[in-house]
């Protein structure tokens, strides 16, 4: 066994591995082999002379009718495609590159493929001829795609080609990949006088996969009114089916490989979310979800509607083949139906609903804690929604004494019905802070680094306490703001966090001894400090509704400094011998003046808010010698919004489909249940039901050759590595 490959998107949670017992584990053997060497033979010959005689462009098209060889041995005779047809319709836009050749299924052999494009959902599998090994990872790139692509397959094969011409020898190699990772065979010599009995068992295990190696998902099928038309899945959970979905989010495919569907059919809405949940390190997201709202529905939390561990034609769970090579523990598809949408924050109408927002979802997270024991543990940008919408049927019984949110505090008109303006969504890495007895658990029971990297809080980020000691008291409401607070919370609620000198958050600010001193564990303020990044990431992209088109050019200094540094962040534990240093900590010291320059000018007034807010997310609480109540940093924030929406005089009214650039030099970072991707926005979403697609008989697989598709100017670094024949030109 070798060891580990490094993944191709150097993710610490993608398995790659090769093994010696690939043939024996992942593939299954053909039958009558001996009735497929003569065809075989004959070709080999004509192969190796083509091979050997031309340049790697006439190699790929040997390889594309060399497999097709085999696929005729195996099912029946077709021909070989050898047209160049441009892959299109990846759930990724970003999406430019794609492999040299392909495996498509053919229902029907007269059926008409276009002359342009293949869709991304009739790949099965990718083929990819390389130069050296180390061009292997491009291979890699390429299976993610797929994956991404591919909802309905819950792992897909890939075979690599090497050619070496300097030695003038020719290799392959063939991978299995799922949501547990990827596991590779040796790799064989392709040669004259030895017949290539691992391509014939690839082959064959199309049409009959070995033992747990699921290639077709039962319960998701894609259904599309033209034949090369973008796909529309039909996905069933239990008995009920949904139609004329599409995919809002396809994450990354290893892992948990989350897959996201939206379906809307007039008052019908829904969100079905599909995930690999490894039972032994996270608890199932739906019984999280059916213990929040286990004593009525807790508004500002996404609702549960159904769930099921996704069962094959067999009856039997569907669980992921790789993890027993790459000894790990299998995986098992769940499939929840949401019945809760929203929008990204980014698409906010004005500044007064995002901050609005902002501090309901801050409202409903207190109450997460508080009255659930539940803790988010990921609470970025992606996992906050504004504009909540809810399927009427949902709408059941709502909890005793549920959280009064910006509208009550406020006493605003709220056509939301459960009030909140904010929706909390995927609840995957949520942990209880109650054990069996509900009593609250030990720090040690929370200490694992859970997050998103530029969200994520400084000390999960480094699995240890921050060594900031600077602490700022209380904020302290005037005038309206706290007529208005002391009479939705109460004044004693108020007074409680009244700091005098050597106070802080209504404990004294005198800090633990060095041994006093424990390991990192993740506490509630943690997940307020993530809402505070996703803020700020959301703030440095909007501009008013009035204001003019900008780009990166004219973006102030203090704009990209600020940028450098939120995707400069990297997650690395800090070690006894060295210091890890968060970049963000340089946005910490950002005074008012300096977030004035660093937003678009017409948000200005946002300045002195952010300034204020940092003060408060800034301190290692866990120093203190006396822990602060729970919520303390939730009342911080939501006193500093309060303040702040009743002080506005223009509620600055955006523009949600003209923001401010990112610059093109870090990535991005992709959402991942929104209902405004790619540009739609909820309620233009209204999809027509497809004509079931006729069972026919079992498809046979081909492979075809992509052409080579140009790339766009500034997408250098979007998709996956460029096209080799493309650079050459």
């Amino acid at each position: 066994m070798s060891p580990p490959l490094l993944p191709p998107n150097n993710s610490p949670t993608t398995h790659v591995i090769e093994v010696a017992n690939f043939e024996h584990v992942h593939l299954s053997p053909p039958p009558n082999r001996s009735s497929s060497i003569v065809d075989m033979e004959d070709h080999q010959l004509e192969y190796q002379a083509i091979a050997y005689s031309f340049g790697p462009d006439e190699l790929r098209d040997c390889i594309v009718h060399y497999l097709n060889k085999i696929s005729e041995s195996i099912y029946s005779t077709f021909k070989c495609l050898k047209e160049l047809l441009p892959l299109a319709h990846h759930p990724n836009k970003r999406v430019v590159d794609q492999p040299q050749i392909i495996g498509v299924y053919r229902k029907e052999r007269s059926q008409d493929w276009s002359k342009h494009t293949v869709p991304w959902h009739r790949v099965e599998t990718v083929v990819q001829v390389i130069g050296k090994k180390e061009d292997f990872q491009e291979h890699l790139v390429y299976t993610k795609h797929l994956l991404q692509a591919r909802p309905d397959c819950p792992g897909v094969y890939g075979v690599s080609v090497l050619h070496n011409e300097i030695e003038n020898e020719v290799q392959y190699r063939i991978l299995w990949a799922d949501a547990a990772g990827i596991v590779l065979s040796e790799w064989y010599p392709l040669e004259r006088q030895v017949l290539p009995l691992p391509l014939f068992a690839l082959v064959y295990s199309f049409y009959a996969p070995p033992n747990k190696h699921h290639l077709k998902d039962p319960t998701i099928r894609w259904t599309e009114a033209k034949f090369l038309s973008r796909a529309r899945w039909t996905v069933k959970c239990h008995k009920r089916e949904y139609p004329g979905c599409h995919i809002l989010c396809a994450a990354d495919p290893f892992d948990r490989r989350t897959m996201v569907f939206y379906y809307y059919k007039g008052d019908d809405l829904c969100v079905i979310k599909d995930a690999f949940w490894d039972p032994n390190n996270t608890q199932q997201e739906a019984s999280v979800l059916n213990t929040i709202h286990k004593q009525g529905i807790l508004p500002g939390v996404v609702r549960l509607q159904d769930h099921e561990s996704v069962l094959d034609c067999n009856r039997r769970r569907i669980v992921t083949a790789a993890s027993e090579s790459l000894g790990i523990s299998a995986r098992i598809r769940n499939r929840m139906v949401l019945t809760s949408v929203g929008r990204k924050l980014t698409t906010a109408d004005s500044i007064k609903d995002l901050l609005m927002a902002i501090y309901d979802i801050i409202e409903a997270h207190r109450s997460l804690c508080m009255d659930r024991s539940i803790l988010h543990r990921d609470m970025s940008m992606n996992n906050i929604l504004i504009y909540p919408q809810h399927d009427p049927a949902s709408e059941k019984r709502f909890t005793k004494n549920p959280p009064k949110f910006i509208s009550d505090v406020v006493r605003d008109k709220c056509k939301d019905s459960d009030r909140s303006r904010g929706l909390i969504i995927d609840f995957d890495n949520s942990a209880s802070l109650l054990d069996k007895e509900r009593r609250y658990k030990a720090d040690q029971d929370l200490t694992c680094c859970v997050g998103t990297p530029i969200f994520i809080p400084r000390s999960a980020a480094i699995t240890a306490p921050l060594d900031v000691k600077c602490f700022t008291p209380m904020p302290q409401l005037t005038g309206l703001a706290k007529s208005l607070y002391v009479q939705a919370y109460s004044q004693q609620s108020y007074d409680l966090y009244a700091d005098s000198e050597g106070r802080c958050h209504s404990v004294p600010d005198t800090l633990k001894t060095k041994d006093q001193c424990s390991e990192y564990a993740h506490r509630p303020d943690h997940d307020v400090e993530s809402i505070f990044w996703s803020l700020i990431y959301v703030l440095l992209q909007l501009q008013p509704l009035d204001g003019e088109d900008s780009n990166v050019s004219g973006l102030s200094e203090d704009a990209l400094l600020a940028w450098k540094h939120l995707h400069g962040h990297r997650v690395e534990a800090a070690t006894k011998t060295s210091v890890s240093i968060d970049t963000r900590d340089v946005l910490f010291e950002f005074c008012a003046g300096d977030w004035k320059k660093a937003l678009h000018p017409g948000l200005s007034s946002l300045a002195p808010l952010l300034a204020k807010m940092s003060l408060q997310v800034w301190p290692e609480y866990g120093l203190l010698a006396e822990s602060p109540p729970r919520e303390h940093l939730h009342e911080a924030m939501r006193r500093l919004l309060l303040q702040h929406i009743v002080d506005m005089d223009d509620p600055i009214l955006l523009n949600p489909r003209n923001r401010r650039p990112v610059p093109r030099n870090v990535d991005h970072v992709t959402n991942v249940t929104g209902v405004d991707v790619d540009g739609a926005r909820f309620g233009w979403l209204h999809l027509p039901h497809p004509k079931e697609q006729p069972e026919g008989e079992k498809p046979k697989i081909i492979l075809r050759v992509p052409a080579p598709k140009r790339r766009r100017e500034g997408d250098e670094n979007a998709g996956g590595p460029p096209d080799k024949r493309q650079k050459s030109s």
